[in-house]
């Protein structure tokens, strides 16, 4: 993980999030394998390496769709009761940070973003699975779900 931050820092605003994307489809291809999402242990230990993983605005598209949807299968977000606070701040941190990224490249033409009909579909099912296990749907939620929806309609 923390040499998928320093690449981050290096490349700054141009990094595209290629390899923190990979990072998040080991963690999913692991739960497949598992047969099972992460259980509290396993999404504890996680966490304390995602505290600094912030994907931005300049990711592309592929990245952020990968992520979110492996994070998701993965029960990255699984909100487990009990939790640790600091558990559930990272969990709301990273899902934010996510979500902001989503709804900009949402408003940004879709040929400049390359999102496609595929990567629209696959956040839609990670966002009804976060639902699913108990995602509350904040206004940022909210507003990232009608800007894949208005996707949707153009990729008709």
């Amino acid at each position: 993980m923390a040499d998928l931050l320093s690449k981050s820092d290096r490349f700054g605003h141009r990094y595209n999030g290629k390899n923190h994307s990979q990072y998040a489809l080991s963690i999913r291809k692991y739960t497949s394998g598992a047969k099972r999402p992460l259980n509290r242990a396993e999404q504890s230990q996680l966490i304390c390496m995602l505290q600094n993983f912030t994907p931005t605005r300049s990711w592309n598209w592929r990245s952020l769709t990968t992520t979110l949807h492996s994070f998701t299968s993965a029960g990255v977000f699984t909100p487990y009761k009990p939790m640790h606070e600091r558990v559930q701040l990272t969990q709301a941190a990273l899902l934010s940070t996510l979500l902001d990224a989503i709804i900009f490249n949402c408003n940004q033409k879709p040929e400049a973003r390359n999102i496609d009909a595929r990567g629209i579909a696959n956040l839609l099912w990670a966002m009804a699975k976060l639902v699913d296990n108990g995602q509350k749907q904040t206004p940022e939620f909210k507003e990232a779900m009608a800007a894949l929806l208005t996707h949707v309609n153009l990729q008709k």
